[in-house]
């Protein structure tokens, strides 16, 4: 299965200091189930509070295909 988009936008390992409360900004990509087409694109993503809570963010658990 390739290019899967919807469901959630994905965390990033890819932070930055200085969000409005002190809190570091982690990238956020691939869009989520309520976004728009354009914010689907893994091109570019917002900055989001590490501590922010959304049903539409979450994590792709990712494995090495052995063959």
């Amino acid at each position: 299965v390739f290019d899967l988009c919807g469901n959630v936008a994905e965390w990033e390992n890819d932070c930055q200091d200085g969000g409005p409360s002190n809190q570091p900004l982690c990238r956020v990509r691939g869009g989520g189930y309520d976004s728009k087409l354009v914010e689907s694109r893994c091109v570019d993503g917002p900055l989001v509070e590490r501590r922010s809570q959304s049903p539409s963010i979450g994590i792709r658990c990712c494995a090495d295909i052995v063959r």
